[in-house]
């Protein structure tokens, strides 16, 4: 972004063109152009000098400082995605500071559940038995259907560790199509 002009130059060119000089010699001889020149003349009649405006300037985008507050935040929401993420935060910052800052504390974005009525030992043992068997008899059935108690199946975790959540299994309306 370019710099402002100086405020010498800023007063040259206003004492300039109060000696009686036109704008448009003023503009030739500094380089500037008209407009500049006319919003100087503008600012200097408002103001009474051509002193550059402060405390407008807001900052291209809002950062996040307290990681530790964050990653406390992140704990306590870390079921939502990144845009509810932004509408939560206390501050104000868009969902791209957000995933920023997701990825500066190193988390990453994964699936929550693990089935409730999983049992290690029998799916080992059923693992053994069908690779007993011939694969050309193996006959696999999918008896998945469609279930009316949605949630949300990713979350936010570390990286390397893995994001739990809860879901109810079979416990609403099944439809099978």
């Amino acid at each position: 972004m370019p710099s402002p002009y100086s405020y010498d130059l800023r007063k040259g060119v206003i004492q300039y063109i109060e000696s009686g000089k036109r704008i448009i010699e003023a503009s030739q001889v500094f380089n500037i152009s008209r407009k500049v020149i006319y919003d100087w003349k503008k600012l200097k009649k408002e103001t009474g000098d051509v002193q550059l405006k402060t405390g407008y300037q807001k900052g291209h985008s809002h950062k996040i400082t307290d990681m530790e507050g964050f990653k406390k935040f992140l704990e306590s929401n870390k079921d939502k995605s990144s845009r509810e993420l932004a509408i939560l935060y206390p501050s104000k910052v868009s969902a791209r500071t957000i995933i920023n800052m997701i990825r500066k504390v190193g988390y990453s974005y994964k699936k929550t559940f693990l089935h409730p009525k999983r049992n290690h030992k029998l799916r080992n043992e059923f693992i053994e038995k069908i690779t007993t068997i011939d694969k050309d008899k193996l006959v696999f059935l999918d008896e998945s259907g469609i279930e009316d108690n949605a949630c949300r199946e990713h979350g936010w975790s570390p990286k390397g560790e893995r994001c739990y959540g809860e879901k109810v299994f079979y416990g609403g309306v099944r439809k099978f199509v």
